[in-house]
């Protein structure tokens, strides 16, 4: 039993390490969007889906393909879910 926990601790750690990175590329990915089109002022993200905002608000139905395929990639190992809002140059924020 005791092989089966280091097992788990080390493979918490390696989702950890994971969800690190993966996070990591969304912040990328949104950020160079968010340069790219002038018109979005902020990039939020929770509970699994994201939008893009402008000066008026949330846009939604705005599409970025390349997000859109990483997300996708990445659903079902809860990699890509966590809260996080930010501007183009501005702070993540992760609890509002």
């Amino acid at each position: 039993m005791e092989q089966v926990d280091v097992l788990i601790k080390k493979s918490e750690e390696i989702i950890d390490q994971a969800i690190e990175i993966a996070l990591k590329e969304v912040q990328r990915i949104a950020r160079k969007e968010l340069h790219s089109n002038k018109k979005l002022k902020r990039f939020t993200m929770c509970m699994g889906t994201y939008f893009f905002s402008d000066s008026d608000g949330p846009i939604f139905g705005y599409e970025c393909q390349e997000l859109d395929s990483f997300i996708d990639k990445y659903c079902d190992l809860h990699l890509t879910g966590c809260a996080m809002s930010f501007t183009k140059n501005g702070e993540v924020l992760t609890n509002w």
